[in-house]
């Protein structure tokens, strides 16, 4: 994939699932107010993105773009599930990248609630303050 391809768009439903050989991927997010996105990663070789989709059939979270030029890996929901059934070691590879895969985002979430605590705002915005938005 050259430098800038688009591989998932947030909200896009798409049920393949990616493992980066080759090159980096960046990954972002739209906020709730539709801004600018929010680079909240980076994909490396031998990282992975898109299970949800696979496993659950749920639409894209994130957007994904190549950082670099990158080689992937593009398997559907089905070959994936086939691979499940031939390879037991693969399910557990795959389950043992799905927890730190959650680790970091949850990671994440925390720096982010951090990042906007009470003692942080403003105090315009902070809800003891009467804030219209709240």
């Amino acid at each position: 994939m050259p430098t800038g391809s688009e591989l998932a768009r947030e909200g896009a439903a798409d049920t393949d699932f990616f493992v980066l050989l080759d090159g980096e991927l960046a990954v972002s997010v739209l906020p709730g107010d539709g801004g600018i996105s929010l680079e909240v990663g980076t994909v490396r070789p031998g990282g992975s993105f898109g299970e949800m989709g696979a496993l659950l059939g749920d639409r894209r979270t994130a957007n994904v773009v190549a950082a670099r030029v990158s080689r992937l890996l593009q398997l559907d929901g089905a070959s994936l599930q086939s691979l499940f059934a031939r390879c037991p070691g693969f399910g557990w590879a795959f389950s043992r990248e799905l927890a730190r895969n959650l680790k970091n985002a949850n990671a994440l979430k925390n720096e982010l609630q951090a990042d906007i605590s009470p003692e942080t705002m403003c105090s315009t915005c902070r809800p003891s303050a009467g804030c219209a938005t709240t």
